[in-house]
């Protein structure tokens, strides 16, 4: 089940979600199946697959899907900006020419809650314009720097919960 906009309980193929199968927490298979980060508390930390930016994705791993944070409860809601925080304090700290972080919240084609969050600086491709519209073709990374970026991620986000940066 979903909870939508208004806190109601509904079937999620009702809004084209199609969950992937023998998973640990309800989840929609577009997310499921982008490369493994890291478990945080309350947050699945996934790579989105384009080199053009730094740039994972959190979803929250619930007994119940929510569409958007209204879903959430208030310490729901405090953990997943607590753990926003930690992820983006890893992206500007690791990618050294990070200007700007931004942070997104759609569902719109993947209706699932999920959060964006793109480390930006001014030399890259769609700067200082929208990743999400962008015209620019996303750049795959290779099975191996999958997961060389994956681990890199993980060891900034450690680091930024162990207080070593």
């Amino acid at each position: 089940m979903i909870k939508n906009l208004m806190g109601e309980l509904i079937n999620p193929e009702t809004l084209g979600i199609k969950l992937m199968q023998n998973y640990d927490f309800p989840c929609d298979e577009r997310l499921a199946t982008k490369p493994f980060i890291m478990d945080l508390p309350m947050c699945r930390v996934f790579l989105n697959d384009n080199k053009n930016f730094p740039w994972v994705v959190l979803v929250p791993r619930l007994d119940i899907m929510v569409q958007n944070v209204l879903g959430l409860s208030d310490l729901e809601y405090q953990t997943l900006c607590s753990e926003k925080r930690i992820v983006m304090k890893a992206l500007a700290e690791e990618f050294n020419e990070t200007c700007q972080l931004n942070a997104a919240e759609f569902s719109a084609v993947v209706r699932q809650f999920h959060l964006h969050l793109i480390a930006r600086n001014e030399k890259d491709v769609d700067w200082p314009k929208s990743v999400f519209d962008s015209p620019n073709k996303a750049i795959k990374y290779d099975e191996n720097e999958k997961i060389l970026m994956c681990e890199r991620m993980k060891n900034a986000i450690n680091q930024v919960i162990n207080g070593a940066k």
